[in-house]
């Protein structure tokens, strides 16, 4: 029964199990898995060739896809990171307070929090550690983290 066209997962899966009998140190079993292999292939009108670039392909668009879909949930990530960094900005800006140095005067921690990953360059652990903080609320371990975070790098918080 030929079948041309594309080879399927399953068939695929199939003839990998095939393929690793030939690794066998038996010859017998060696032999009958190439055969076998090779009819596999002759039903759906394949050259080893053939498989070895149908299989490349395959997964080579696969990992691709799996970059791009990191890639794309990175970007939103900056996304919004950059929205609440210009929010905490715009905010500011309104209040019209600014500090000796012309730094804004932000009115919430999280506001600091992003006002500070967005400015300065900091120390990878206290990048680390202002990334993981997800809404610091006053007198909790995370709110300490941030106003040292801005009182080492001279920001004023009010």
């Amino acid at each position: 029964m030929r079948q041309s066209g594309p080879i399927g997962t399953a068939e695929l899966r199939r003839l990998a199990k095939i393929l690793a009998m030939t690794q066998s140190s038996h010859d017998g079993e060696v032999t009958a898995a190439a055969r076998k292999a090779s009819e596999m292939l002759a039903r759906h009108n394949l050259s080893y060739a053939d498989l070895f670039d149908a299989v490349q392909e395959r997964g080579g668009n696969h990992v691709l896809e799996q970059r791009i879909e990191r890639l794309e949930r990175a970007l939103e990530r900056e996304r919004q990171k950059s929205g609440a960094l210009a929010a905490a900005l715009r905010q500011a800006k309104e209040e019209g307070a600014t500090a000796q140095q012309g730094v804004p005067i932000l009115r919430s921690l999280e506001q600091l929090r992003v006002y500070l990953m967005g400015h300065f360059v900091l120390k990878q652990h206290e990048r680390a550690l202002l990334e993981k903080i997800e809404d610091p609320r006053p007198k909790t371990k995370e709110a300490h983290i941030v106003l040292i975070c801005a009182k080492r790098y001279g920001v004023a918080f009010g």
